[in-house]
């Protein structure tokens, strides 16, 4: 009786040994598939801050253009296109054409340009003797 008990002993530790091995295993395996979930998890969550900012952005850039387009179907755009453009006026307005100040302050500008002017008409030599001998 007492070899049985021992066989028995034996047999239950050899057991108790596989069995404590089988559970670590499955802890290591249900450790990694946890982790590797949690990993695809912060992805998904960081994908759908991604996307919600992109979200954000594409809305605000569709009410500017909203706007855009509005502005673009009134009528204070259609009369000051028409008013730049087109040069058109409504009735009883006065049109007043305002010279640019740089070409009107400096004369010496267009007398200069008149130079430019009449020494194109000179041909290549002509114009490299202005070049090297002019003052």
């Amino acid at each position: 009786m007492l070899n049985r008990i021992k066989s028995g002993g034996k047999k239950s530790s050899l057991r108790f040994k596989l069995i404590l091995f089988g559970g670590i295993i499955v802890l290591i395996l249900l450790g990694v598939n946890f982790i590797n979930s949690w990993i695809k998890n912060n992805k998904i969550n960081q994908e759908i801050s991604s996307l919600k900012t992109e979200i954000g952005n594409v809305e605000t850039n569709n009410t500017r253009l909203k706007n855009l387009i509005e502005y673009f179907n009134s009528n204070a755009y259609i009369e000051e296109k028409a008013r730049r453009d087109l040069g058109l006026k409504l009735k009883g307005e006065r049109v007043i054409v305002v010279n640019d100040n740089k070409t009107a302050s400096n004369p010496m500008k267009s007398e200069g340009s008149q130079i430019a002017r009449s020494e194109t008409n000179l041909n290549n030599p002509q114009k490299w003797w202005l070049y090297f001998f002019k003052n």
